[in-house]
């Protein structure tokens, strides 16, 4: 299996390890899949010309075809596949290369018997298929909150932020550029890009007209819906533990500041008091203080940098730095680490849930 460079680029090319002398031209190659249903590699198959009677289907043939590309807005694009190939050899010929191939491979009308067909090739090193995953299952293995976006070391720079809400960034607002250039993986949100990649989709499968009902698709489109979900689960676990512990973070042995640690919380002059804060950062505000309609804020709590008592403890308390390396910390950098503002769990537990 050769993937593509490019983490949202939809080809994925199979092919034959071995070299043929130089010459795979001088063969005929035929090549089947079957649907994956249960997530299990199928052995190969007992007959050396004919495993439609095991549920394998015809893919493609011809000579010298060491290789198949799986690309286009079609179910094999989607969804998870296995794959075999075998080649027709015949009577090796003597000064040219007109093999006397099979009339019609996929008829298995053959003039020379069934000895003349190779063995199935599948997966490296084993008695099973090759799998050929399908692309949101790509997509999802190599752009992940766990591993680097970037492989190539040398010459980009490396996402390194380790914390899951900065990663998972805004909410979904619209399709994303699918572009696999280093800067744009850096900056893109999980939640972005995982819901760009399932709508792409569904584009090709159960809104299309007419619609693909096909469960390998639907399973696929399940995998990433359901990565979507914990995302924003995610986000409402977060949101909630911030109304489980309302303290911060500031030393009560002496010192000014450690006189006013009973008075003073996090979202201070935007709220009026803890238990509002503690609400807010459960159920959402309304749109006393300001409209709940406004990217990405919306009915969350907005980073609080109202130049008073209430910034300090902020700062404090959600470890706010200097993340854009502009010399100051703001409400810019506080975007940066918080995309989506702060609390509204139940809304994401509902998001969560709908999705």
């Amino acid at each position: 299996m050769i993937k593509p460079d490019d983490v949202f680029d939809e080809k994925l090319t199979l092919r034959h390890s071995g070299d043929f002398g130089g010459e795979p031209e001088r063969l005929w190659f035929a090549w089947y899949y079957k649907p994956d249903n249960s997530g299990l590699p199928p052995a190969l198959p007992e007959d050396e010309t004919d495993p439609s009677g095991s549920g394998w289907v015809f893919f493609d043939e011809g000579p010298g075809m060491i290789d198949i590309t799986i690309e286009g807005a079609g179910k094999l694009t989607l969804s998870d596949n296995w794959f075999i190939v075998h080649y027709y050899y015949g009577d090796q010929p003597g000064d040219d290369l007109g093999i006397a191939y099979p009339a019609l491979v996929t008829q298995h009308e053959d003039p020379l018997g069934p000895n003349y067909w190779s063995q199935w090739a599948g997966a490296p090193g084993g008695e099973t298929a090759q799998l050929a995953p399908g692309w949101i299952k790509r997509v999802v293995a190599d752009l992940n909150p766990l591993d680097a976006r970037v492989k190539d070391f040398r010459n980009f720079a490396v996402n390194i932020d380790v914390s899951m809400v900065t990663q998972l960034g805004q909410r979904y607002e619209g399709d994303i550029a699918l572009s696999g250039a280093p800067e744009n993986l850096n900056s893109l949100g999980l939640i972005e890009a995982y819901e760009t990649v399932v709508d792409r989709a569904r584009d090709f499968s159960i809104d299309a007209a007419p619609p693909t009902d096909y469960g390998p698709v639907n399973n696929a489109i399940l995998n990433g819906a359901t990565r979507i979900g914990d995302f924003y689960t995610l986000l409402g676990n977060e949101a909630y533990a911030d109304t489980q512990d309302p303290t911060i973070g500031f030393d009560t042995r002496g010192g000014e500041l450690g006189a006013m640690v009973s008075s003073i919380f996090a979202f201070q002059n935007q709220l009026s008091s803890l238990l509002e804060e503690e609400l807010t950062l459960l159920r959402g505000r309304d749109d006393s203080m300001s409209t709940t309609r406004a990217p990405p804020i919306y009915n969350r709590l907005v980073w609080n940098f109202t130049q008073a008592d209430g910034e300090l403890a902020y700062v404090q308390t959600y470890n706010i730095s200097d993340k854009n390396e502009s010399g100051v910390v703001d409400e810019l950098d506080a975007k940066i680490l918080y995309p989506q503002g702060h609390g509204d769990a139940w809304g994401h537990y509902l998001t969560a849930m709908k999705v």
